[in-house]
């Protein structure tokens, strides 16, 4: 062998080494940007698929908008929302971002067994006590006047 291919299988054998941590370097770069941002939105975008698919008549939700209001209908793609008593809007099924007081489903099921176990009914809510009688304002002082402004005599 001569000195030139010495030095050229050398040089190679440095330069793979430094081809390998590159490539390391590549490989934990896209697994950190995969682990930190991709995977996180991946799971996000199914939790509000989920959401959007289990809506159901009585639930009150909340708009893209910051609308807040009662869904009363439902289609494939549009949602109903009763805003206040006769306010309704449709809505985009999608832009619904939050679902806040979820509606129980209603119980089909014709089993006697289960009517034993129901919860008793709360108790009617007990009056609201009076109100204290609205106290009178605290007499005003007048301002203390500066000790640098008196006449001179």
């Amino acid at each position: 062998m001569t000195v030139a291919t010495d030095t050229f299988l050398i040089g190679a054998a440095a330069g793979g080494g430094q081809f390998l941590s590159t490539l390391l370097m590549i490989v934990a770069f896209i697994a950190i940007f995969y682990f930190l941002i991709m995977r996180p939105q991946q799971q996000q975008a199914k939790r509000h698929r989920e959401m959007i698919s289990n809506l159901r008549r009585g639930d009150e939700v909340v708009s893209g908008g910051g609308l807040i209001g009662k869904v009363t209908r439902l289609t494939d793609d549009e949602a109903t929302l009763e805003l206040s008593e006769g306010v309704r809007v449709k809505v985009i099924r999608s832009t619904i971002t939050q679902v806040r007081t979820r509606t129980e489903p209603a119980n089909d099921s014709s089993d006697d067994d289960d009517a034993g176990n129901k919860p008793k009914p709360k108790p009617a809510a007990k009056p609201a006590a009076k109100k204290p009688a609205a106290r009178k304002p605290a007499a005003r002082k007048a301002p203390a006047k500066p000790a640098g402004d008196k006449p001179s005599e």
